[in-house]
């Protein structure tokens, strides 16, 4: 009878532990970061020809960095999807907006639909940005210039320009876009007009 006590209080004990419940599963937060960079130089130069039709320039290339921030593996459905605002405001309020895609992923790869970022690693995306503004028009319309002309090429270097980049990124279907740290730059434009009189 001892014994068929002490086993019953045993049992009534453990059964009692039993009642207390499991916290509930919750996602990890802040797991993912992102950065922008600008990886072409301060200088573009901008040519047009002796009717100042636009002939071609280098784009301010950007590149974003989206690093996994968490402890483990990270991998999941891809859905590459974000924005690139860019503002000037001297001497005249400028902006421009790039969108990001599947298109300017170039690492890790996509493999069956899934992207994978294994901890401290990063997605990599880049875009080119043509100086183009909203509503049309140029990013140095308006900027005062110093003019020279070598042969019959006349050389217009604008005031350097301030632009602040920002926006948001991304990369997982399940995790939602994370933003960008803003980064400010400078640009010096140089215009050349081939056949100048």
């Amino acid at each position: 009878m001892k014994h068929a006590v002490i086993m019953t209080l045993l049992l009534v004990t453990l059964l009692s532990g039993c009642d207390e419940q499991l916290p509930s599963y919750q996602e990890p937060k802040d797991v993912l970061a992102a950065f922008l960079q600008k990886t072409t130089g301060d200088t573009v130069t901008v040519v047009i020809d002796s009717l100042e039709r636009f002939l071609g320039s280098e784009p301010t290339r950007l590149r974003v960095y989206v690093q996994n921030r968490h402890i483990q593996l990270l991998e999941g459905a891809q859905l590459i999807n974000g924005k690139i605002n860019l503002f000037s405001f001297v001497p005249l309020p400028r902006a421009a907006s790039l969108s990001l895609g599947r298109s300017n992923l170039f690492s890790p790869p996509i493999f069956q639909q899934h992207v994978a970022l294994p901890p401290g690693d990063s997605a990599k995306l880049e875009i080119g940005w043509s100086h183009t503004v909203i509503g049309g028009g140029r990013l140095y319309d308006s900027l005062q210039y110093t003019e020279r002309y070598q042969g019959t090429t006349r050389i217009r270097t604008f005031a350097p320009i301030s632009i602040t980049a920002e926006g948001e990124i991304q990369i997982f279907e399940r995790v939602q876009a994370v933003p960008l740290k803003p980064i400010t730059f400078t640009l010096v434009i140089q215009e050349l007009r081939l056949g100048a009189q």
